[in-house]
């Protein structure tokens, strides 16, 4: 059986309520989001089985990761407890003609001082088939690129298959240094997402076209099996095109339908996509199915505040099969 582990951190959100601002805001709205836990539990509630390894405090908000995690369905028995604090992150959603905005509060978090023994990373991944990680993890201080660097060396040598979302932050590192780093790591890497502008900042592939850019992905390092470049046009300040394009082992080519996204909410959607393509990578779908699946999880998470896609299978396969209804399903 396929068994997903994804390595990264995971943050309290802070969000305030009803589109507000930070500056004089009252009340917010509490819950935990990252990148991998994301996919982690996009993947968990669309059928495959998930572990998610991190580090949190020895404490109450530690706790309630762990419980959070587990009540999506996601193994937590390697996450580790030590350090002293968990990373914060505020999201103001955007509204009108104001864009959504993310404040980082995340320096000296548990899982940048984390170094697992060489048992504790064995132990993550024991039956263990698929790995993921974005580049997120990448490029946060400390431990966390060494770490990660031991995992990606260990799942090549033991024959799980990597993949990767690029996810470059700009407020977190600079375009030279990402690009840098990453490149270094897209040798162990079989499965890499980015989107359009992600591989022209860092990888300099200016081609506008996007199967080309995932051709050049897998020119590059031929290591890549398969390379799936996304695209999102903001139409106004409510609504997004969205689509993903793939080149697979043989040099298959996958298309998705682009489709128009009232935006609710702008954060999680591309961990929702990765989370929806990876189930039907680990089932052995076809990339045009798998791509597929994914975009129709993407589409569907943006409609829900929070960074978790929280969609059944069967949600996901009714947009893929145009049954959906715009009433009330009773």
């Amino acid at each position: 059986m396929s068994l997903l582990l994804t390595y990264g951190e995971i943050m309290l959100r802070v969000s305030p309520i009803s589109n507000t601002r930070l500056t004089g805001a009252t009340m917010a709205e509490l819950s935990f989001g990252g990148a991998e836990a994301n996919a982690a539990v996009a993947a968990s509630h669309l059928g495959a089985s998930t572990r998610f390894v991190t580090a949190v405090p020895a404490s109450p908000l530690g706790d309630s990761v762990i419980t959070t995690l587990r009540g999506y369905g996601v193994d937590t028995s390697c996450i580790a407890k030590t350090g002293t604090r968990l990373g914060v992150y505020y999201v103001e959603r955007g509204s009108g003609f104001r864009p959504s905005t993310v404040l980082y509060d995340r320096a000296n978090s548990s899982v940048t001082s984390w170094r697992p023994s060489y048992s504790e990373l064995q132990q993550s991944l024991v039956g263990v088939t698929h790995f993921h990680f974005t580049g997120i993890t990448a490029a946060l201080d400390g431990a966390a690129l060494p770490v990660l660097t031991q995992f990606l060396t260990v799942c090549n040598e033991q024959g799980v298959l990597v993949s990767m979302d690029v996810n470059y932050r700009s407020k977190l590192w600079d375009t030279g240094s990402a690009g840098t780093v990453l490149r270094h790591l897209l040798p162990l890497v079989s499965t890499v997402i980015c989107n359009e502008n992600h591989a022209k900042l860092l990888f300099g592939y200016t081609s506008s076209c996007d199967v080309d850019v995932a051709a050049a992905f897998k020119s590059e390092f031929s290591n890549i099996e398969t390379a799936v470049i996304t695209r999102r046009r903001g139409l106004d300040f409510q609504y997004d095109q969205w689509g993903a394009v793939g080149i697979g082992a043989n040099g298959t080519e996958a298309h998705s339908t682009e489709r128009t996204i009232l935006m609710t909410e702008r954060v999680g959607g591309g961990d929702a996509f990765a989370g929806g393509f990876l189930t039907e990578q680990m089932a052995n779908k076809p990339l045009q199915e798998s791509i597929d699946f994914g975009a129709a999880a993407l589409a569907l998470k943006h409609g829900i505040p929070g960074d978790f896609c929280l969609f059944t299978r069967s949600e996901v396969l009714t947009i893929l099969n145009g049954v959906s209804s715009l009433g009330v399903v009773r």
